[in-house]
């Protein structure tokens, strides 16, 4: 019997997946390149692998829109996964498809905790995005999705608060609507700005925007209490949550201070 949950786990090489149920590793980039270890890629039927150097997992997201029929889905990292503990990084408590069905009869998404910063999205954009990529990015949503200004601006200029990674589960057809939504607006930019300029950490622009639209979309569809956030683990780093949520919690005191003195002001500075 076909799998009723499939979370896809993508990578660019040859890695050693955990054995979590319902996990399946998928090969992104793989435009062009030999077979590794991998359950699927994406350059197989309708796929935009050859975007993969700007686009990141985004061609791993794409590919499951296009071809994939299962009924929820969801995308993980090979170094990144859902976990539900937390404070232990034992494969064990990684999120298996079994468990995310049963979140999802409460919820309607699944994704990465938020990160915190004592400062808003948009002044911690300096490079990948930067200020400019923030505004050319307003004023595709503006132009074709005017709907979902209000929650753009409220993201980066009255918030400290993200979740990284366009980790995310749910079931097919919020998926579907999400990537309609997503990726006209990328397919825009990308007709507005020249990525062939871009040199080092900033040719991954799109998947990099892409992370912050994520968490606009989510702002303007799904209910605060219809979100299940869970901790991820980088399964190549040590996890020291403590110290993490403690500077989270500094962070969210500075946050209303801070507010004070850069008030949401957006029209007059945008260009």
């Amino acid at each position: 019997m076909e799998d009723k949950t499939k979370i896809y786990v993508v990578t660019h090489g040859n890695f050693i997946i955990p054995k979590v149920p319902g996990n399946y590793s998928l090969f992104v980039g793989a435009n062009g390149k030999d077979d590794i270890n991998a359950d699927y890629r994406d350059d197989s039927g309708n796929n935009i692998s050859y975007l993969n150097p700007h686009y990141c997992e985004l061609t791993g997201l794409y590919w499951m829109w296009k071809n994939s029929s299962d009924d929820i889905l969801g995308l993980c990292h090979y170094r990144r996964f859902l976990s539900l503990n937390y404070f232990s990084d034992d494969p064990k408590y990684f999120l298996t498809a079994k468990k995310a069905e049963e979140i999802l009869e409460d919820y309607d998404l699944i994704t990465a905790e938020r990160y915190t910063f004592y400062m808003r999205v948009f002044d911690k954009s300096i490079d990948h995005p930067n200020h400019d990529d923030v505004y050319l990015l307003r004023d595709v949503v503006k132009d074709i999705y005017p709907d979902y200004l209000e929650d753009y601006d409220w993201f980066f200029w009255d918030n400290n608060k993200i979740a990284w990674y366009n980790m995310m589960i749910c079931k097919k057809e919020l998926l579907d609507s999400y990537c309609e939504w997503l990726f006209a607006i990328l397919s825009e930019f990308d007709k507005r700005h020249d990525i062939s300029v871009e040199t080092g950490y900033r040719v991954r622009l799109q998947g990099c925007l892409s992370e912050r639209l994520l968490n606009v979309w989510i702002h303007h569809n799904i209910s605060p209490n219809k979100v299940k956030y869970l901790r991820y683990v980088k399964t190549d780093e040590k996890s020291h949550e403590i110290i993490k949520h403690l500077g989270f919690a500094v962070k969210d005191l500075i946050w209303p201070f801070y507010r004070l003195f850069h008030k949401r002001v957006v029209e007059e500075n945008t260009k």
